[in-house]
């Protein structure tokens, strides 16, 4: 990997036993200015290496094409995917990614297995989606995604995002693969802090925002993250009981 004037990359931790073995890399997407520190011990022991990539921020440097903070995350994402191109499984983090600890780290052993035996492009360790109906461990993602702060990218999937124009990178960009899955719970979350990103989306985001001030998803992780994975259990029995509803309504 190689810096250049927009970006450094800086290794910040090793370890012979990974919870993903099948992961080759992770990368931690921050600013150089940040105050957030990246020292979870889970979320560092995840692969067998984990980078920094520090980013000098679009209004410190003059990036061709980038105007705003969205457009200069799509940016460092890209950055990732030109400079991973020799490794094959990447798991991407935003720095304020965090471990729900209500979780064992169990469960990643799971996505480790999933993923070994599993033809996929992304896999999210925690994400707001609408998934196919069924209840298996690893659900299939239908719908665009909320919350890019932690998932794994296969080879095939980073090449394709790199030529792939967008300006959101999970609601634009990642929306257009297939093969998306994610957990059954959410192990690695994020907060939703004002922030000068969130303000660039938060006015299409009414019915979210109620949502995110009962639960205080803005400085908790937790009830939030919990409730909208159960939103996904509920979207699982709605579906048959509509169904049973309407065979019920037009049998008569």
């Amino acid at each position: 990997m190689k810096d250049c004037e927009f970006y450094k990359f800086k290794l910040i931790h090793k370890t012979d036993y990974p919870l993903l073995n099948n992961v080759d890399i992770a990368i931690v997407l921050t600013l150089e200015d940040s105050k957030r520190k990246f020292e979870d011990p889970v979320l560092l022991n995840l692969a067998r290496e984990t980078y920094l990539q520090i980013n000098k921020g679009y209004k410190k440097c003059n990036k061709p094409g980038v105007t705003d903070s969205v457009e200069d995350i799509t940016h460092a994402y890209k950055n990732v995917f030109k400079n991973t191109d020799k490794f094959n499984n990447v798991l991407i983090f935003e720095d304020d990614a965090m471990y729900n600890k209500k979780y064992s780290i169990y469960h990643f052993k799971e996505i480790d297995k999933f993923i070994s035996q599993t033809n996929f492009n992304i896999y999210s360790l925690g994400c707001i989606s609408i998934n196919f109906p069924d209840l298996k461990d690893h659900r299939y993602i239908i719908s665009q995604l909320g919350g890019a702060h932690s998932i794994i990218y296969s080879k095939a999937a980073r090449y394709k995002l790199l030529n792939t124009p967008g300006y959101h990178i999970d609601t634009d960009l990642i929306y257009t693969l297939d093969k998306k899955y994610k957990y059954k719970h959410p192990l690695v979350c994020q907060t939703f802090p004002v922030t000068e990103n969130k303000k660039i989306w938060e006015d299409d985001s009414e019915i979210f925002n109620i949502y995110l001030n009962f639960t205080g998803g803005d400085k908790s992780i937790e009830p939030f993250w919990t409730g909208i994975y159960y939103l996904d259990f509920l979207v699982y029995i709605l579906i048959p009981v509509i169904v049973i509803i309407l065979i019920f309504i037009f049998r008569k």
